[in-house]
């Protein structure tokens, strides 16, 4: 799903269908093609993130009165920060940008359709930072010979994340 959405994305950039680029802000206007292919993306994101996370689950369920290793805990905790921030910009591609793109409705919410981009772009940075913390907590420590300093309090950060962007 995933591939077909980078496809067409590219399809649609390479042919010059989609200069609205990153943000896609109305009321520039791209192809449809170019926003069922962004749909695609994300939403096949989902896919690959329940996927991960059943596993964790099942670990778990085989697992009981076991901590769950730290680096499977901190990418549970970021894709299910990914599956919360995606749902403003799925929401406005899917509800908003895909109908106005084939014409079936002559305007859109611009003010709605930014909030809704932004609801997924201001976290979107944590998805560059989380993968270092993950580094710093996880990796470093077992590269260098050490160990970190609190595995709970590891997990308490990886937590306030998702509890900062449900807020």
């Amino acid at each position: 799903m995933m591939a077909i959405g980078m496809v067409l994305g590219v399809i649609m950039i390479m042919l010059g269908e989609a200069t609205v680029l990153y943000t896609f802000y109305a009321p520039l206007e791209a192809h449809p093609l170019f926003y069922i292919a962004l749909a695609l993306i994300i939403v096949g994101t989902y896919f690959g993130s329940f996927a991960i996370i059943r596993q964790y689950n099942l670990w778990r369920r085989e697992n009981k009165g076991k901590t769950s290793p730290l680096l499977a805990f901190m990418a549970v905790a970021t894709l299910v920060l990914w599956l919360i921030a995606t749902i403003g910009v799925v929401a406005t591609v899917v509800l908003q940008f895909i109908p106005w793109s084939f014409g079936w409705v002559d305007e859109i919410n611009i003010a709605l359709s930014r909030t809704l981009f932004w609801y997924f772009g201001h976290p979107l940075v944590y998805f560059w930072l989380l993968p270092a913390y993950m580094a710093w907590y996880v990796m470093v420590p077992k590269i260098i010979g050490g160990k970190i300093f609190s595995d709970s309090l590891a997990r308490l950060a990886f937590l306030l994340f998702i509890y900062s962007q449900s807020r």
